[in-house]
């Protein structure tokens, strides 16, 4: 079994493909009781010198356009964040953080 440490540093160079129901939107959640987990699209002028800037510009743009209940691929990079009261997170509180990008699986929910 990896250790904590380990298995930190190879979630941080992992990119995730994660299926997922959009539960929550800019803060405002369902009352969905399922497993859940963050994901951040953070503003691209705080990556100006990160490679991927464009990549988190489109994916900030398309976490714009998600509606709650809608069917995505979100991808992004592993990240281990510490409770500090956000609604949402995983029990281990792994995140997506940067999105990198979303993908509709259909059409948008009516």
């Amino acid at each position: 079994m990896l250790g904590a440490a380990k298995l930190s540093e190879r979630t941080l160079l992992t990119l995730f493909l994660i299926p997922v129901t959009i539960l929550a939107v800019a803060g405002i959640a369902s009352n969905a009781i399922l497993p859940t987990l963050i994901a951040e699209a953070p503003e691209p002028a705080c990556s100006v010198d990160s490679r991927d800037r464009a990549a988190i510009k489109r994916a900030r743009l398309a976490a714009q356009d998600v509606v709650l209940g809608e069917k995505v691929i979100a991808a992004g990079v592993g990240f281990f964040d510490f409770a500090h009261n956000q609604t949402g997170h995983a029990a281990n509180y792994i995140e997506l953080h940067p999105l990198l990008s979303i993908q509709r699986l259909r059409a948008k929910p009516q």
